[in-house]
């Protein structure tokens, strides 16, 4: 198969959004998801690729993919089930020493 041509989608149900290879979901699905399983997902995946290198057992190595499989599918049922949260709704505005309005999502400055 030709890597240039193959095509990585969003996991979300019904989202058809084309992402990057070693993504799971589409920026605004991923920040659509609470803070707490964000992380949580983040621990898992980093579990398990920590694992990889050959330091635990085969059975240590098979619970680290069985906790991040269920991390992945508690996101995808958070998805399937909550309603989305628009961008406007998750943005902050601060006000700078200059007197701008400055405004941040997700700690970042937009």
């Amino acid at each position: 198969m030709n890597r240039s041509r193959h095509q990585v989608h969003c996991s979300a149900e019904g989202c058809k959004v084309v992402i990057g290879r070693g993504k799971l979901f589409c920026e605004g699905h991923y920040y659509a998801l609470p803070k707490g399983l964000r992380d949580g997902l983040w621990d898992a995946w980093r579990q398990a690729m920590d694992g990889r290198d050959g330091t635990f057992t085969m059975i240590e190595q098979a619970m680290f993919n069985r906790d991040y499989q269920a991390a992945f599918e508690t996101c995808v049922m958070h998805l399937r089930t909550a309603p989305m949260t628009s961008a406007v709704a998750m943005t902050a505005t601060a006000i700078a020493a200059d007197g701008r309005e400055v405004r941040f999502v997700e700690g970042r400055q937009l």
